[in-house]
């Protein structure tokens, strides 16, 4: 059993096949990754927004590919290209 900031695992939790807490960068890896709760809504903005806000806030993508990622990822399907005006 490992420790983790005062927590206990005995599992693996693997991104890319690297176990994250052997990484040494979680704030590294918190970047890469983003958590849609059961309830919502734990912050003030909508579930989207709170899906993808790390990704915006880095300017990774349009506005339009966000939206297009964000429903493939929630099981909906969309056709949003850059420039074709994203919805919100």
């Amino acid at each position: 059993m490992t420790k983790v900031s005062g927590y206990r695992y005995s599992d693996d939790v693997l991104l890319g096949g690297q176990n994250i807490f052997n990484s040494g960068d979680l704030l590294e890896f918190r970047s890469l990754v983003g958590m849609p709760f059961q309830r919502p809504n734990p912050f003030p903005k909508s579930i989207m927004d709170n899906m993808v806000a790390n990704v915006h806030a880095n300017k990774r993508w349009c506005r339009a590919k966000i939206h297009k990622h964000y429903l493939s990822s929630t099981g909906r399907s969309g056709a949003l290209g850059c420039g074709q005006g994203a919805a919100r």
